[in-house]
């Protein structure tokens, strides 16, 4: 009976962590999307509010290793959504074939030059100072 109750419990931990880097991706999913379509880029707002989402993922999740996996799962499943999100006109066919091509090659120019290397480096900062702050005082 005690067996049971402990691999529940093992099982809840598991979804709680899946469900906080779930709603890490969505969340920087969304801050990147507004940044696109209001601005054409993110700025340095954006880049400080995702920094901030970082640090509190990083808090919740409170395990360093269960940062690093979360952070190589959120970051680029965020980037995928962003990319098939801007490229949507494309796929359902509002842009004629010749011009989806360019618009996918462009947006993935755009989508890594936007992220990388500075800011995915100070992401991955923020998440592991939030999980030294989380294992320190929660």
């Amino acid at each position: 009976m005690a067996q049971s109750r402990l691999g529940w419990f093992a099982r809840k931990e598991k979804r709680y962590d899946a469900l906080i880097i779930v709603l890490w991706t969505v969340s920087f999913t969304s801050v990147f999307l507004r940044a696109i379509y209001t601005q054409a880029s993110a700025g340095l707002l954006d880049d400080v509010i995702v920094i901030g989402i970082c640090l509190v993922a990083g808090t919740a999740l409170r395990d360093i290793g269960k940062i690093i996996l979360g952070y190589f799962i959120a970051i680029p499943g965020g980037m995928l959504l962003v990319f098939f999100l801007t490229i949507l006109p494309a796929l359902n066919g509002t842009i004629p074939p010749p011009s989806d091509q360019l618009l996918i090659s462009l947006w993935i120019s755009i989508l890594v030059k936007m992220i990388f290397p500075i800011q995915f480096l100070a992401f991955l900062v923020a998440s592991v100072i939030g999980s030294l702050i989380g294992e320190r005082y929660l």
